[in-house]
């Protein structure tokens, strides 16, 4: 079933327990249908303090990132970013805070938007387990699916054409990023296909 709410009907998902009786949630398997355009980026170090951009941009894109914390105190990626940064939304791990946020504080400088709020939500990761986002971007809607155990949605209203950068970034410490594909994403509608 799509996701209903605010406004938004998008990706339907699905929730299954492990062997533990713990809840899982993925995309569903159909949404590979509408990739197009693989590219995949070479691991590496994430330096602190140091957005890396990446040779990926877009505005509809699936994204899945592996990411190991090393030192750092937060990493992830900037999404829909301009090229001087005004604009940003930042997918964000805390390990120490043990959390998962969608961090939209600079996603528009249009002064008509007023929704600036964060939205996080716990993800606790074992002792040697990497991050593993698989990002959903559509034009102003970003999902964000983690270890297939947590997913956050936030709508974001980016107000710059040149938006469009993804950029990888670490804090506090270096990160590695181990591996990283992406997909663009055909529309599900056929006449947004044709125009």
């Amino acid at each position: 079933m799509p996701e209903v709410g605010g406004g938004i009907i998008w990706l339907p998902r699905v929730l299954s327990l492990d062997d533990l009786g713990k809840l899982l949630i993925e995309p569903v398997e159909e949404l590979k249908t509408l990739r197009t355009n693989h590219r995949k980026v070479a691991p590496r170090s994430i330096p602190p303090g140091v957005d890396i951009p990446l040779k990926l941009s877009g505005t509809a894109i699936e994204l899945h990132a592996e990411i190991d914390p090393a030192g750092s105190s937060e990493y992830g990626l900037r999404m829909r970013t301009s090229p001087g940064g005004e604009e940003l939304t930042a997918i964000v791990y805390r390990p120490q805070r043990q959390e998962l946020a969608i961090d939209i504080s600079k996603s528009s400088l249009d002064a008509d938007v007023v929704d600036k709020q964060e939205q996080s939500a716990p993800l606790t990761l074992a002792d040697g387990e990497t991050l593993r986002p698989r990002i959903y971007l559509d034009q102003s809607v970003v999902k964000v699916f983690a270890n297939g155990r947590q997913c956050l949605t936030k709508r974001i209203y980016p107000s710059r054409g040149d938006s469009e950068q993804i950029r990888i970034f670490a804090v506090g410490g270096s990160a590695e990023l181990r591996s990283l594909q992406a997909w663009d994403m055909k529309a599900i509608w056929p006449t947004q296909q044709e125009g």
